[in-house]
């Protein structure tokens, strides 16, 4: 399971038109096979008799969160050869993001993902999140963005993308309304909405 945020159709429409232009200059089709959102939580492992307690939790928690807008005004990349816009986290975000990983954390299983384990790049209290919450990108290490071209892209295409990006400019502003609840094991199928107040 993952949790993500949607954003409003608008912005959807927007990012999602970039996704598109990038993904093909780039030869890549792994951004797109899924709509444009950004994690809250990465993936974790529950069982299938908690999900109703872990749906209702967060219907309870996070569902009374009011909705807030956001701007987008940057693209960026990871080395890992993806290519994003990034999202400033602001204190409404980085408090949603906070009582998500609380929430989560009180119906998970004990499950972290090997790669995260075995990467002795993380280390000080990443590792203990780690230790602890099974993700890397928490609390003040959280890091959220719109995957517009992922790694499955050839070395140049991304050396030539990231130059490219450099020049251009972009400010979407974006309503955040709702949370998804997603299933990794059946295609990122939505498991859950939650609807922000």
């Amino acid at each position: 399971m993952s949790c993500i945020c949607l954003p409003d159709k608008h912005s959807s429409e927007t990012i999602h038109n970039l996704m598109k232009v990038t993904s093909g200059e780039c030869n890549s089709t792994k951004a797109l096979s899924f709509p444009p959102h950004f994690t809250l939580r990465g993936d974790f492992e529950i069982e299938d008799e908690v999900l109703p307690k872990l749906i209702k939790s967060m219907h309870d928690k996070v569902g009374t969160f009011p909705i807030f807008d956001m701007r987008v005004t940057d693209y960026g990349s990871y080395p890992w050869k993806v290519i994003l816009l990034k999202i400033n986290v602001t204190p409404e975000l980085r408090s949603l993001h906070e009582a998500v990983m609380q929430t989560i954390q009180k119906f998970r299983t004990t499950w972290v993902p090997k790669d995260l384990i075995e990467n002795a790049g993380f280390t000080g209290k990443q590792r203990e999140y780690i230790e602890e919450y099974g993700y890397h990108f928490a609390f003040e290490y959280y890091s959220p963005h719109f995957t517009l071209a992922s790694n499955d892209m050839s070395d140049k295409c991304f050396q030539d993308m990231q130059k490219k990006l450099q020049k251009e400019a972009v400010d979407i502003s974006v309503v955040i309304s709702t949370v998804a609840l997603i299933d990794r094991d059946a295609n990122n199928a939505i498991t859950a909405i939650i609807n922000l107040q």
